[in-house]
């Protein structure tokens, strides 16, 4: 969406300042390279001292009402913005651009009936105007009619094939529409246009991640960081960067999100996680307790710090964060898993970790996660033929799942099978030299 602006189309040597000095010249002249030139209240300002000057004609002062009123939009003053552009129409009814202006304002406060009213009257003007008719497309995509404004963005392109803007709105279209391909095509296209248009190469960033493309990604996203950083950008190049594994830049950015954006808690729970997986466990504690803080209701905050507390076998803590999670999300077989599991580390409550594997397993049948540790809670209560069938089930889904090889030894040891035991722990040690470590930690050994 655009706002035109224009230059005043006179000089001060036609203007009527006889009546003044040369010094009253030289400050009209600054007051309107400002409004011309100038951004936020600076040029509102300037622009409001030309108004009132008493000095211009009608045509100049509409010019004058309309680039004041695209700077009340760049500092939020809709409604002025709108104020001022009726000016403009009503000292110049023929001011084509001042009802592109104005039907873009409307989209801005959401009256997308009055900015296609504003569309039309400046189409009956100019039936050409490629600006009415990109925001005509906008106003009837927000209406919910994506078929007219797909319409009208072909328009636009058709009139001006070189509007990086109208390029960057069907491709958000496209994308909605669920083309991804001709989406991207279209912000490619956009970006050939103007490359330094951080909307469509945000954009275009957020679709390489949708194909997995996270070093293309990280491009875009540095290119707009390098033009306007934000916490949008900088929050998903850091996504990025953790799917990449590349945990310290990740780290880096969300601590540049929480910076700019410290009440946002997505900076500090992805951060406390990406320290939690870093094994960096205060750390991520102190970001997780940040993120209950500011979101009491977000189950994954204390999901993920009671799995923090979990790996260093904190597990009372750890149990007490999955009843949390789980009071907000009573069916959420991941975490009934992990409390299942972490109960059974620690060899306490075997009954109520068994009911929280079998419920997890209720709602998410065949997940080899939840089958393996339902194998080491029959483990932990002596019940090695249903534990032996758990693993094997495990087994079925992950076969290189080292936990529940390692498990399944030491059932079939206890049942007396001692080839079969032996065959399996070599098995797991084999995938994972850390396994008779991991088991020993909660006192499981063969």
């Amino acid at each position: 969406m655009r706002f035109r602006q224009f230059a005043l189309l006179f000089s001060l040597g036609v203007m009527a300042l006889t009546s003044r000095s040369f010094a009253d010249e030289d400050i009209v002249s600054e007051q309107l390279r400002l409004c011309n030139t100038g951004s936020g209240y600076v040029a509102i300002h300037a622009c409001s001292a030309m108004i009132s000057s008493g000095i211009m004609s009608p045509t100049n002062l509409a010019y004058v009402f309309s680039n004041r009123a695209a700077r009340y939009i760049d500092v939020g003053q809709i409604d002025d913005a709108i104020s001022d552009l009726g000016q403009a129409i009503s000292l110049d009814s023929k001011f084509t651009a001042a009802y592109d202006n104005r039907g873009n304002a409307y989209i801005l406060k959401g009256e997308y009936d009055l900015a296609l009213a504003d569309f039309e009257l400046a189409l009956k003007l100019d039936p050409s105007d490629a600006v009415a008719i990109h925001g005509r497309g906008i106003a009837h995509e927000k209406k919910g009619d994506p078929d007219r404004a797909m319409s009208d963005y072909d328009e636009a392109i058709r009139l001006k094939p070189d509007d990086a803007a109208a390029y960057l709105s069907r491709g958000i279209a496209r994308l909605r529409k669920g083309e991804r391909d001709l989406a991207k095509a279209d912000l490619d296209q956009s970006i050939r246009i103007r490359p330094t248009y951080s909307g469509a190469l945000f954009l275009r960033g957020q679709i390489y991640q949708q194909m997995g493309d996270h070093k293309s990604a990280i491009a875009d996203f540095d290119q707009v960081i390098s033009l306007s950083p934000d916490s949008p950008s900088y929050f998903k190049r850091a996504q990025s960067y953790r799917e990449l594994g590349d945990y310290d830049r990740a780290i880096a950015d969300y601590g540049e999100v929480i910076r700019l954006t410290p009440n946002f808690e997505g900076g500090y729970y992805y951060r406390g996680l990406s320290y939690s997986i870093m094994g960096m466990s205060d750390l991520a504690i102190n970001d997780l307790n940040r993120v209950v803080e500011l979101k009491p209701a977000f189950e994954g905050g204390y999901y993920v710090r009671g799995r923090t507390y979990q790996k260093r076998g904190d597990f009372d803590h750890a149990i007490a964060d999955f009843d949390k999670a789980l009071n907000l999300q009573p069916e959420d077989a991941v975490v009934l898993n992990s409390r299942c599991y972490a109960r059974a580390e620690q060899g306490e409550q075997l009954d109520s970790a068994l009911a929280d594997c079998s419920r997890a397993l209720q709602i998410k049948a065949s997940d080899a996660a939840t089958l393996d540790s339902r194998g080491l809670v029959y483990l932990r209560l002596g019940r090695f033929d249903e534990a032996i069938s758990d693993y094997n089930a495990a087994l079925g889904y992950k076969p290189d799942q080292a936990a529940s090889l390692f498990g399944r030894g030491i059932a079939k040891l206890r049942k007396g099978d001692t080839e079969g035991s032996k065959a399996d722990i070599a098995a797991a040690e084999a995938r994972d030299n850390q396994i008779r470590a991991t088991f020993s930690a909660f006192g499981v050994t063969p």
